[in-house]
C-alpha cells in the first residue's frame, strides 16, 4: 500500500469522523454484546462464539508478528475476510496514523474489502489544552527515547515510527486525566529500566486509560496475564473487565477443536447465540461471586475457580434425584387420593397410572432443584444439558 493511498484513506475517516462527531456512529453492523480487545488476543477466536461483536485493533506490524497475535495466518486473510461478512462477529478498527501501513500490503485486502474505520477517540478530547499538553508530551518523551539505549533502537524498526507515537499519546493521556503518578513512574524508568517502563506504561494505559476513553464502552477483555502483570507492578484493578480466559475455557468444554476460526463456526452452528451469550455471562458471573473477596492471582486459579464452578452443577442433578425419590416414595406408599401432589397432577393431566412411568417426576424434581440454585448456576446446568444433546 502506498503513501497516497493510505492518506487519502486516513483524510476521509478524519471527515467521516468530523461529521459524525463520534466513533460508535461511524459502524453500522455492530451486534450487542460488544468486546473490545484493547490489544492483540491470541485467544479472540474463543471470545467471537460468546460476543455479538468483538473489536479488534489491527496495528501496523510485520507478517510474523501479526500471525503471532491473531492464531492465523496470512494465507487465511480471505477466508477470514468471508467470515466477517457472513456473521459480523469481528469489527477491525486501525490504530495510529495510517502512512504507518505503508510496509503492511499483506492486509491490503481488508482494507479494500471490509474499510476498516481508525480507531478515534471522542471529539470531546480533542480540545486546545489535550492538543497543547501532546506537543509538550513529544517534546518530553522523544528527548529521552534518544537518551535509552533501548528507546533510540524504535526508529530502526518497520514500525518504530508508530511505536513512538503510541507511547507519546498513551504518556499524554495519563497526564491529561491527572494520573500523573503513573507518568512520573514511566519517566523515571526509561533510561534505568527500560523494558519495565515499556511494560508498566502499556498495561496501565490497558487497565486504567482505555476505559475511559473507549468511544464505543464495549466489554473490556483484558487477560489474567495482563491482571497478573498489574498486580505485581501495584496497579489497581479498576475496572469491571471480562476474562478472554472464560472464552477459552467454555471453547474445550463445548467443541474438540483448538481454538481457532474453525471451532467458532463450530460453535455458532450447533448452539443459539443467546445461549452462548448466557452461558458466558452467567460463568463470569459465578466466577465473581466465587472470588468476590480476593483477587485472582493467575491463570491457574482462574481455571481452578472455573472448573470448580462447571462441576458444582451436579448438586442441581444430586437434588433433583432426592426431590424425585422422595415424589416417588410419597405416591407410591400414600397413594393418590390423599396425596398432596394430586391435584397438581391431576390439573397438569397427568394421570395415576402413566406419571411414574413418564417423565414428569424428573421434569419436575428438576424444576424444583433449580429453584432452589443460583440463577448463573441454572444457566450453567442448562447449557451443559444442550452440550450433552448436541454431541
Amino acid at each position: 500500500m502506498d503513501i497516497d493511498y493510505l492518506m487519502e484513506y486516513q483524510e476521509k475517516e478524519f471527515q467521516i469522523h468530523e461529521n459524525l462527531k463520534t466513533l460508535s456512529n461511524r459502524f453500522k453492523d455492530l451486534n450487542q454484546p460488544i468486546f473490545n480487545l484493547s490489544t492483540p488476543c491470541q485467544s479472540f477466536w474463543s471470545q467471537l462464539p460468546f460476543s455479538g461483536t468483538v473489536i479488534v485493533p489491527l496495528s501496523p506490524q510485520s507478517e510474523t508478528y501479526f500471525e503471532m497475535a491473531y492464531n492465523f495466518s496470512v494465507d487465511e486473510i480471505a477466508e477470514v475476510i468471508k467470515f466477517v461478512k457472513e456473521t459480523k462477529k469481528i469489527q477491525f478498527v486501525l490504530c495510529g496514523d495510517l502512512k504507518n501501513y505503508y510496509n503492511c500490503d499483506y492486509l491490503e485486502p481488508i482494507f479494500e474489502e471490509l474499510h476498516p474505520p481508525m480507531y478515534i477517540s471522542d471529539m470531546s478530547f480533542d480540545n486546545d489544552r489535550n492538543r497543547e499538553l501532546y506537543k509538550e508530551s513529544w517534546i518530553e518523551l522523544t528527548t529521552l527515547f534518544e537518551l535509552s539505549p533501548r528507546f533510540s533502537k524504535l526508529h530502526d524498526l518497520p514500525n518504530g515510527v508508530h511505536m513512538i507515537a503510541e507511547y507519546v499519546r498513551q504518556y499524554n493521556n495519563f497526564r491529561y486525566f491527572g494520573f500523573d503518578e503513573i507518568a512520573d513512574t514511566f519517566l523515571e524508568n526509561i533510561l534505568i529500566r527500560p523494558e519495565f517502563a515499556s511494560i508498566y506504561l502499556e498495561t496501565a494505559y490497558e487497565m486504567m486509560i482505555h476505559p475511559l476513553i473507549d468511544p464505543l464502552k464495549a466489554n473490556l477483555v483484558i487477560s489474567m496475564d495482563t491482571i497478573q502483570r498489574a498486580n505485581k507492578m501495584g496497579l489497581d484493578q479498576n475496572v469491571d473487565c471480562g476474562y478472554p480466559e472464560i472464552g477459552s475455557f467454555l471453547m474445550k468444554q463445548t467443541t474438540n477443536y483448538p481454538e481457532s476460526m474453525t471451532a467458532c463456526k463450530d460453535l455458532i452452528c450447533r448452539y443459539k447465540k443467546e445461549d452462548l451469550y448466557k452461558v458466558h455471562s452467567s460463568l463470569h458471573s459465578a466466577v465473581n461471586e466465587r472470588n468476590s473477596t480476593s483477587i485472582i492471582k493467575n491463570k491457574n486459579e482462574l481455571e481452578e475457580i472455573m472448573q470448580n464452578i462447571w462441576e458444582d452443577t451436579k448438586i442441581i442433578r444430586q437434588n433433583a434425584e432426592m426431590y424425585k425419590y422422595g415424589m416417588a416414595l410419597t405416591i407410591g406408599t400414600i397413594g393418590f387420593c390423599i396425596n398432596p401432589f394430586y391435584g397438581l397432577l391431576g390439573s397438569l393431566g397427568v394421570s395415576a397410572l402413566s406419571q411414574t412411568k413418564s417423565s414428569f417426576l424428573d421434569n419436575y424434581a428438576e424444576l424444583i432443584s433449580k429453584k432452589v440454585a443460583t440463577p448463573c448456576m441454572v444457566n450453567i446446568y442448562d447449557f451443559q444439558k444442550k452440550i450433552h444433546t448436541s454431541q
